[in-house]
């Protein structure tokens, strides 16, 4: 998935070498996120809440993950195996990397 963190209120989010720095994401284990579930490296960051065992889960932006409020929804995601058939492979922050060239996707 590329990103332009500089457009669309992205600012806060950090990369290195094109790759969304691993303090900028959070795993939650569970199918709904609130906004305040997680914390530690960063306040603001995307969060994937899938449920375990889930090929669904839901990837979220939020400003300051230490308050309920303000995250918002980005993407609805199936998790799919490399033959296209659903399998539980959550993201990461490897999975997320920088938009070198805005606009093009």
């Amino acid at each position: 998935m590329g990103l332009d963190s500089s457009a669309n209120g992205f600012n806060g989010l950090t990369f290195d070498s094109g790759v969304l720095n691993s303090n900028n994401f959070y795993y939650h284990a569970s199918d709904v996120y609130n906004g305040d579930e997680v914390g530690g490296g960063s306040n603001t960051a995307l969060v994937y809440a899938s449920a375990s065992g889930s090929t669904q889960g839901k990837l979220y932006f939020d400003q300051d993950v230490t308050t309920t409020g303000g995250e918002v929804l980005l993407a609805n995601i199936q998790e799919m195996d490399s033959m296209g058939g659903a399998a539980d492979n959550n993201l990461d922050a490897t999975d997320i990397v920088a938009d070198t060239e805005p606009g093009i996707a």
